[in-house]
């Protein structure tokens, strides 16, 4: 009986001695990257090689096996679809680990060919689409040339064919195909061709080092031979395989094959890297114990694969989709009329699911619009050195976050539909609350630099104000486009009735899946949370200080429910109505008893409350001297009247945040650390507290643009009567700057206060935030 020969044991160990390779050699262990000539370096990169062979074993193990398929392009489709598996598998483990994740993930899992996550996995699914035509190709010249193609840069050291270090297309198509030469040719196994070898390598390795030295008067090319591209690791590779193919070893197990590709996504996507990092932290850097750990965690990594893709090939639904791969590709022949078959395929697919295709592609336009939408100009200034058209930033640099949003408007089509079990019902009223919401959003841009928040949902109360303030042709043009919207569902679904295939299960999954992806809005900004620390790695910046810059980036909708769940504080032990009446009482007394010795007239005060951008005491600064004191004028003053110092919780950064405690005397400290008082919580109170409500008048001045931190709603809300800022109906004078400086110097804004201080008329608070910058 003939004996069946398979490559995987030679398979396995090489997945382990790459694995061993990727988890040990790139790690800070001692005497890994010693680069003086000697024993010591020698023994370490002999060492290295017999690692360095688990790359070639697999490649040419890959293309051993699969020399003995017959469908090649149904095998490359099903590495394609596990590759992506694994990647999504691999990121959400990795990310309930570490809670790190970015945009570039989320690309590589459903693009890992275009964006070449392993080099090696692309080689070999390039390999395989290329069999159909490789099979007609002379083995025995084609062996010759590939093996020459090893030879030359490993005896010239240019690497003139872009080997890199192994994981590269191109060594993989090599390597692949010597592996598929190896299955043809079955030849036998020889002893002493292989320690022939071995010891070639070894003193190729060893030397190198000397000769660099010798040659160079450095260690520029000490590492020649210590790579998985050589000549000999690849024979010596070849020669293993050979001896281990005899070795019964899960032979009716084909899925083995598919353990060194997952280790592979690992190596590729950098999911090693956090355990080399929890490995050092673990053991130090030992060189023996990190190679015991690495040699562990190896061994877990195949068997949990191992386990992974066993559970995976006994799914249901993965046995029917790899059952159609193969009747799919089970009659290819390399002709026209093949590709007249698949091109008709292709054209009856998008027939079939055209009204699904638009819905997408409306669903995308709608996202990007609504982007748009919240530009009052072609331009974004992305910070004060960089601006861009606001059509191709969006395109290309917020490219994720447009179709993050366009998602959500299918995921409530999907939840109408599943309802309403009505196509067009679903998607008319999903298309046309996301054209109102951009219009809504679009119009609060325009008069008040804002996009809608959930703040601004109080309103509803007040409609038939907001009403009046549309004015009657808004009014008549919404109650026509509300009406001319029901006609067009009544129309469609009489007319073009589109059934809906979903069965019950179905529907309550997009029923759940929306529930929960929405309801996950609700820990956006709950910092320690997976869903925050998900959105953030993303590139989910809500902004809080400058609401309408968060909308352009995330889009209005994302901006929205980034507003919706705040945390203002967490409640303090024995809170009450009752404790805090006693203190209410206390002070009340207190300040009662203080102010009987008062004889200032409250009613004739004027208060300045300047938050400077740009003055300091530079005396205060350590180890800082000065030949002449700066503000000479200033300390007189503090000498001559009432003057000290105030604690601030904060320097340089946080300016909205250090002035709604100057106004209010709340501390922050006691608010949520994801809290930014200005556009969280004020905005939402009718009547905030602020000190500004104590005088006859309050005024506010800002020698710039009233948009940060939801000023304009704030002030009012504090009681201000006015709020002067650039583009304000109260408008800002004498404006001056310091030589190009972009923004209006303190004279400015000092002018300003004066003339404020000479227009009051009884008690007047001025709370001044300068813009000078320097």
């Amino acid at each position: 009986m003939k004996k069946t020969h398979t490559a995987h044991l030679s398979l396995i160990i090489g997945t382990l001695l790459m694995l061993l390779d990727q988890l040990f050699w790139t790690s800070h262990a001692k005497h890994i990257n010693i680069s003086k000539v000697g024993t010591l370096m020698s023994t370490i990169q002999v060492q290295h090689i017999i690692t360095l062979i688990g790359l070639d074993l697999v490649i040419i193990s890959l293309g051993y096996i699969y020399s003995k398929k017959e469908n090649s392009l149904a095998e490359a489709l099903k590495l394609w679809l596990y590759t992506v598996v694994v990647g999504f598998i691999s990121a959400i483990v990795c990310f309930l680990l570490t809670k790190k994740i970015d945009t570039n993930a989320i690309y590589s899992i459903f693009l890992p060919i275009i964006r070449n996550v392993s080099p090696v996995i692309t080689g070999v699914i390039l390999s395989l689409i290329c069999y159909p035509f490789m099979k007609k190709v002379n083995y025995s010249y084609l062996k010759w040339i590939l093996l020459a193609l090893l030879i030359l840069p490993t005896l010239s050291g240019i690497d003139s064919l872009g080997l890199s270090d192994g994981y590269s297309i191109s060594f993989t198509f090599i390597l692949f195909y010597l592996g598929v030469i190896e299955a043809s040719e079955e030849k036998r196994f020889s002893i002493i061709s292989l320690i022939l070898l071995c010891l070639v390598n070894v003193l190729c390795v060893t030397m190198m080092p000397l000769c660099s030295k010798i040659v160079h008067g450095d260690m520029s090319t000490a590492l020649r031979f210590t790579t998985s591209t050589s000549f000999f690791e690849v024979m010596i590779a070849i020669y293993f395989i050979r001896l281990l193919r005899n070795v019964p070893f899960f032979n009716k197990w084909s899925f083995i094959r598919y353990i060194p590709i997952a280790s592979l996504v690992l190596i590729g996507a950098g999911r090693l890297e956090n355990i080399v990092s929890w490995n050092e932290d673990l053991v130090g850097t030992s060189f023996n114990k990190l190679f015991r750990q690495s040699e562990l965690e190896a061994l877990l990594i195949v068997f949990v694969i191992f386990l992974v893709t066993l559970l995976i090939k006994q799914l249901p639904q993965v046995k029917r989709i790899v059952k159609s791969i193969e009747e799919h590709f089970s009659d290819f022949e390399l002709s026209n009329e093949w590709f007249t078959k698949e091109t008709q395929l292709i054209k009856q697919y998008l027939k079939n699911h055209r009204i699904n295709i638009i819905m997408l592609l409306c669903a995308y336009i709608l996202s990007f619009a609504s982007f748009i939408a919240m530009n009052t100009s072609y331009n974004i200034e992305v910070n004060p050195i960089d601006t861009y058209n606001i059509f191709w930033y969006t395109l290309f640099a917020r490219q994720f976050f447009v179709l993050l949003n366009t998602l959500m408007l299918v995921l409530v089509a999907r939840f109408l539909m599943a309802i309403t079990r009505h196509y067009w019902v679903s998607v008319l009223i999903t298309g046309f609350a996301q054209i109102v919401i951009t219009v809504a959003n679009r119009l609060k841009v325009i008069y008040r630099e804002e996009p809608i928040i959930p703040g601004d949902l109080a309103m509803i109360k007040a409609w038939k104000s907001l009403l009046g303030m549309m004015g009657k042709n808004i009014i008549i043009a919404s109650i026509a486009l509300v009406v001319l919207v029901v006609i067009l569902i009544i129309y469609l679904e009489k007319k073009h009735p589109y059934a809906i295939h979903m069965t019950l299960k179905k529907s309550i999954i997009w029923v759940l899946v929306t529930s929960i992806f929405f309801s996950g809005t609700l820990l956006f900004n709950h910092d320690g949370s997976y869903v925050n620390a998900l959105m953030r790695d993303l590139g989910d910046q809500p902004y809080f200080y400058n609401q309408l810059f968060g909308a352009k980036l995330n889009g209005p909708l994302l901006q929205f429910l980034n507003n919706i769940d705040v945390s203002v504080m967490d409640e303090p032990e024995n809170y009450s109505k009752e404790i805090m009446t006693q203190i209410y009482k206390k002070y009340a007394q207190e300040s009662a008893r203080i102010n009987r010795r008062r004889r200032n007239d409250w009613d004739d005060q004027i208060v300045i409350m300047g938050l400077s951008e740009s003055f300091a005491d530079p005396y205060r600064i350590p180890e800082l001297t000065l030949a002449n004191d700066p503000i000479p004028y200033i300390r007189s003053l503090m000498k001559t009247t009432t003057s000290g110092l105030m604690y601030s919780t904060g320097y340089g950064g946080g300016t909205a945040n250090m002035e709604y405690m100057a106004l209010t005397g709340l501390n922050q400290g006691f608010f949520s650390a994801a809290l930014t008082p200005y556009t969280q919580l004020v905005t939402t109170q009718n009547q905030a507290y602020a000190f500004s409500r104590l005088f006859n008048q309050a005024v506010a001045i800002h020698p710039y643009i009233g948009v940060y931190y939801s000023r304009q709603t704030v002030y009012q809300n504090f009681g201000f009567n006015k709020f002067m800022y650039l583009g304000s109906k109260y408008p800002i004078k004498h404006q001056s700057s310091i030589d190009r400086s972009a923004y209006l110097s303190d004279e400015t804004a000092y002018a300003n206060t004066v003339d404020e201080i000479l227009d009051a008329q009884g008690s007047k608070f001025i709370n001044l935030v300068t813009m000078q910058n320097i």
